[in-house]
This record gives structure tokens, C-alpha cells and sequence, in this order.
């Protein structure tokens, strides 16, 4: 085992971390996990330079006021001091920084299918938060004088709770006041970048040469929003009506053709697979439509961070719940659910099923989100028996091993037969799957109690029409077991084919009833 041992220059003290404990890797630096204090991770570069030694010591002694430090979280992966290795004279090699757990790249939760397959309980409030949380990072970073610069998904994680973590924080750009310097950020990427860098760059400069501003990580942060709330969909995404190939996003970005902008003479229509824009708030919608085209010519007119936390703060409080799925959540102002809309249009692929056990997540007064709990699967291990034992085989059961059927006890069965079994799922149930639903699951059970309760006062308070009222239901019991619909209600049948076969047999005019009473009252006593 290869352990790695550092001091730090300014706190004092050593840290070590395993190298099988290596938490990311590229082509400049590689990042590891401390093993005294796992809220804590280095980052070890290949090489380093006396510029960007300097630019870390400049961020070292002014970060940022972190806006979630006070429910211990970190929203900025900030380096904390310099690390030199022990025993090895020369430069420092690395920092030490906050470490998060449990994240994913934010493109992990707004990628549909990534989103289901890694973190299905993730729903629209969760994407809304997670956009509201990433306004306030960057504007704690815009507060200190900060500059991002490479605004994209690769530098941002989010935990299954929408906490945002910015990370790769040596790329940001950095000014140093009192010397006049500018440490900038050396990357970039085309689909994040706002109009007036991408035609620079396209003039022969390189991201390296270009002084960013605020404005310019808004535009990125309005993108990587939209995305967050647009099922993935890049703002500038849509169908080239004209001829030839369709340009790049970079070419839409710079000629301004925002898809969902209600000026003529744009070539793109919306694309038909992503969610209407429509079904945003329309405070939202004024932002894009502010950064994406006042903001094409003039770069101070787009939205700050601030400005998009305000408003993702106050249209969060117009969110409502679907009826019939809990995990479905939408603005007021649409009329029905969208996202039902959605999985019929996708063929059933929901993009937030419902789970079992699983409701609707509920705001903190701080604003926080509760960590979303999936129902537990138990696994039952089974010993294998020991060599030589003699194995015995069954056939396998008709039944599909997906529906099981346990065995109820006599007092289970009979709550059955008027559903009473069933009451405390009411509410759920409802909730859940909206009243249609409801009402197909439950109302047999019901139903029969209700008519067996109708036959018997009938037969008391018409003792001549007990022939009538059983072979009505006899007529209801054989409707239930011939439709297809109904089938499988055996208990329900059964009950009201006895009831029924007992009131006719009552109602004949020379009825052995009295009889078999008597008989059965002899037996009894």
C-alpha cells in the first residue's frame, strides 16, 4: 500500500491519503481522499508553476462567504492551504479542500435517463431547487470578485438532496487588487459560452487571452438552468426550418436565434420531444427571454445570480402535486399535469415514477430538502446445503413470480369481503393514483357488502320478494365472474352467489329453508 504524506505550510500538521483512495484524475492534477478526516481531500498536481502558486495563495486568504457552511455543508470545494511533501524540499505541490460524498455531475439529474437510473426519486421540486442552490454559489463567488469563466456541467455536483458543490476551483478566474493581476481561466466550452467571447474566439483569440466578467458566467448559468428545468434541453436546442445542415449551438448562440423567442424571422421552431416552455412560471420564462435576447447585445442586461435565486425562491412556492402521482410536480398556472402528458407521450416512460413509499418532498423553513429515503428491499440469504446432500426438485409454480398470493388467515379473509382489509390504503391510494383509480381498485369489496346488507333487509321487510332479490344477485355474481374486468373477485362471487341461493331457496313457495333451519337448530342444541 502507497501512502502519500503532505504538511500543511500554514495550518501545520501532516495529512496522508492512500493512493487506492484516488477520488479523480487528469491530465494535470489528481485528487485523493485524507485519511485522517474524510470531510477533507488534496489535490496533487503534475507540475506547478510560480503563477499558479500565487493564485492559490491569493484564494487561500480570501475566499468566499460559502452559503451553506452553516449546515455544514460545502457549496465550493475551496482550496484551505498549500501541501509541500514530507521530507522532499521544494515547492508546494498541491492543496487541501473540502470533500463532498455522495454526488453526481449535474448533468447525471438533468439527463432523463441518467436521472432514472441513478436517482429515481429526484423530481421537479428537487431540479428546481438544485438551479436555486446553484444561483447561490456563483453569487457568493460574483460577491468576492470571483469570475468562473468555464461555466459547464463537469465542474458542478449535486447530492441526492439538490446541495450544489462547485469543484475545479483552480480554473476560476482570479484578480489580485493591489498587483494588477489577472490569473484567468484557460478554458472553456462553446455551448456555455455567451456571444460576444464566442465571436473573439472565433477572431483568433484563445480562451487563455480573454478577460471574463459576471455577466458572461450568467449566461452559462442561465443554460445550464434551463437545462435543469427543460428535461435537459439546451436553450438554443430546436428544428432547422431552413436548408443545409443545421448550424452548431455555438453558431445559434451567436447569431441570437433563441428558439422560443416570439421574434420573426428566426429559422428554429422549439423541439417537439422537449417539454412546452409554456409550462415554466412566467417569471422564469422573463429571465431567459431577458438573458438569451436583451442580453445577445447587450451583455449587462442579462440576469445576475441573485436575480435567478429571487425568482426560482418565489416560483417554487407555485408548485403543485399531480393527483395521481406524488412524484409529478408542476406550476400552477398549467392546467393539467404536464408530465402525465409526458408518459403517454414517450410511451409510458415516466420521467418521475412514482415509488411506493415515497411522497412528495417537503421545504424546509430554511429552504433545505429532505433527504429522499427509497423503501428498503429485504434480502433473505440463503446457506447452501452441504456437499453430498440429496437436492429436491419442484415444479414451478404457475403463477408469475412477480404477483405473489400469500395465504390470509380466516379473519383476514372475511375483512376482505366488504374491503374493510383495505381502508388504511384509502388515503394513499388516493393521494396517489388520483380518485379514477381508487374507485377501480376498491369498490367491489364495497359494493358487495352493501348489496348483502340490501338482501337482508329486503328479506325482512318483504319476506314474499326474498325469491326476486336472490336471483338478482345471483345475476350480479354471474355478471362478476363472465367480464373480464372482474375477474379474480372469487370471495366477492362466492359470498353473493350463498346469499343469493339462500333468499331464493327462502322465497319458493314450498321452501325446504324452514326445514334445514330446524334441522341445523336440532344439531346445535
Amino acid at each position: 500500500m502507497s501512502v502519500l504524506r503532505f504538511k500543511c505550510l500554514a495550518r501545520g500538521g501532516v495529512v496522508t491519503a492512500d493512493k487506492g483512495c484516488l477520488l479523480g484524475t487528469g491530465g494535470q492534477a489528481e485528487v485523493y481522499g485524507v485519511a485522517e478526516d474524510p470531510a477533507l481531500a488534496i489535490k496533487i498536481y503534475h507540475k506547478t508553476t510560480p503563477e499558479l502558486l500565487a493564485k492559490l495563495r491569493l484564494m487561500i486568504h480570501h475566499p468566499p462567504r460559502d452559503p451553506m457552511a452553516a449546515k455544514g455543508h460545502a457549496s465550493i470545494a475551496w482550496p484551505l492551504d498549500l501541501l509541500a511533501p514530507v521530507g522532499e524540499p521544494g515547492a508546494p505541490a498541491g492543496f487541501l479542500m473540502p470533500r463532498v460524498h455522495r454526488v453526481r455531475s449535474i448533468g447525471d439529474f438533468f439527463n432523463p435517463k441518467s436521472r432514472r437510473e441513478n436517482c429515481p426519486g429526484f423530481n421537479y421540486l428537487y431540479l428546481h431547487r438544485t438551479a436555486r442552490n446553484l444561483a447561490t454559489a456563483i453569487h457568493a463567488l460574483h460577491a468576492r470578485g470571483y469570475v468562473i469563466g468555464d461555466v459547464n456541467e463537469s465542474n458542478i455536483l449535486v447530492s441526492d438532496t439538490a446541495l450544489v458543490t462547485l469543484v475545479d476551483v483552480d480554473s476560476f478566474q482570479v484578480t489580485d487588487p493591489g498587483r494588477g493581476v489577472v490569473y484567468r481561466c484557460p478554458v472553456g466550452r462553446p455551448d456555455t459560452t455567451p456571444p460576444e467571447l464566442l465571436a473573439r474566439l472565433r477572431a483568433g483569440s484563445a480562451f487563455a487571452d480573454l478577460d471574463r466578467l459576471p455577466e458572461q458566467d450568467a449566461f452559462g448559468l442561465a443554460v445550464l438552468i434551463f437545462q435543469l428545468l427543460m428535461e435537459g434541453t439546451h436553450p438554443f436546442a430546436g428544428v432547422y426550418d431552413a436548408e443545409g445542415e443545421p448550424p452548431t449551438y455555438a453558431d445559434r448562440i451567436v447569431a441570437g436565434h433563441f428558439p422560443h423567442s416570439p421574434r420573426p424571422g428566426i429559422p428554429y421552431r422549439p423541439v417537439p420531444s422537449a417539454p412546452p416552455f409554456s409550462n415554466l412560471a412566467q417569471p422564469l420564462r422573463d429571465l431567459f427571454s431577458q438573458c438569451f435576447e436583451a442580453g445577445h447585445e447587450r451583455p449587462a442586461a442579462r440576469p445576475v445570480a441573485l436575480a435567478w435565486r429571487d425568482a426560482l425562491d418565489q416560483t417554487a412556492r407555485s408548485l403543485v402535486v399531480c393527483q395521481r402521482n406524488q412524484q409529478h410536480l408542476y406550476f400552477r398556472h398549467v392546467p393539467a399535469c404536464p408530465w402525465c402528458e409526458r408518459t403517454r407521450q414517450l410511451a409510458g416512460r415516466d420521467p418521475f415514477p412514482f415509488i411506493a413509499g415515497v411522497t412528495a418532498p417537503v421545504v424546509g423553513p430554511s429552504g433545505e430538502l429532505a433527504a429522499i429515503k427509497l423503501p428498503e428491499r429485504r434480502v433473505e440469504t440463503v446457506q447452501p446445503p452441504p456437499p453430498g446432500t440429496p437436492l429436491k426438485l419442484k415444479l414451478a409454480s404457475r403463477k408469475p413470480a412477480f404477483a405473489p398470493r400469500p395465504k390470509r388467515a380466516w379473519f383476514s379473509r372475511l375483512l376482505a369481503l366488504p374491503g374493510f382489509n383495505r381502508l388504511p390504503e384509502v388515503w394513499t391510494e388516493l393521494a396517489a393514483t388520483g380518485t379514477g383509480r381508487h374507485l377501480e381498485k376498491f369498490w367491489r369489496g364495497y359494493v358487495t357488502w352493501l348489496l348483502l346488507a340490501s338482501a337482508i333487509t329486503w328479506q325482512w321487510l318483504f319476506p314474499r320478494r326474498a325469491l326476486a332479490c336472490g336471483l338478482a344477485l345471483l345475476l350480479v355474481a354471474l355478471w362478476w365472474k363472465s367480464r373480464p374486468s372482474l375477474r379474480g373477485r372469487r370471495w366477492h362471487a362466492l359470498a353473493l352467489t350463498a346469499a343469493g341461493l339462500i333468499l331464493a331457496l327462502k322465497g319458493l313457495p314450498r321452501s325446504p329453508w324452514p326445514q334445514l333451519w330446524r334441522a341445523l337448530e336440532r344439531l346445535w342444541s
